[in-house]
């Protein structure tokens, strides 16, 4: 009996942590990204420049251990600031700690924030076939660093 109760207690500890650690097949999801910009700024006109280069950093899910939660983030993309309005747009890479890719398209307008959406486009191992819309703002360059952060809120779902 005494076995028996063993047996059926370290399964129930192995279903439980098993299931703790996977992905459900759909979601949703917050969370915060701050980044670290680098690239090149090139003068265009009066009051307007042209960003190339990528926005790096660590993605935070709202809910600790949740999706993409402490994960790498490389976000490769363009930033036409015109007058103040920023209009951007590119690409991410995110890749959490097993070493798994999600991919992005992303796009966005504004001034101080620059607000808009991105959608999960593939991804590699446990990602593979991602898909799902999202949208975000970002506090582009504070204090006039090379600094920000983002804001997602979205979803995702898997074949």
């Amino acid at each position: 009996m005494r076995k028996l109760i063993f047996f059926s207690l370290s399964l129930f500890v192995l279903a439980s942590f098993s299931s703790a650690f996977a992905l459900e097949k759909q979601g949703k999801y917050s969370s915060k990204f701050g980044w670290y910009s680098k690239g090149q700024m090139v003068e265009v006109g009066p009051e307007h420049v042209f960003f190339t280069g990528e926005f790096g950093g660590t993605n935070f899910n709202d809910k600790d251990e949740g999706f993409m939660d402490k994960a790498s983030v490389v976000c490769p993309g363009s930033m036409d600031i015109n007058k103040g309005m920023h209009d951007g747009h590119g690409h991410c890479v995110v890749t959490d700690n097993d070493g798994d890719k999600a991919y992005a398209v992303w796009k966005c307008t504004g001034a101080e924030l620059c607000k808009g959406d991105f959608q999960w486009t593939g991804g590699t191992g446990k990602y593979e076939g991602i898909s799902g819309n999202n949208s975000f703002y970002a506090q582009v360059g504070i204090g006039g660093t090379p600094q920000g952060y983002s804001i997602w809120e979205g979803e995702w779902k898997l074949p």
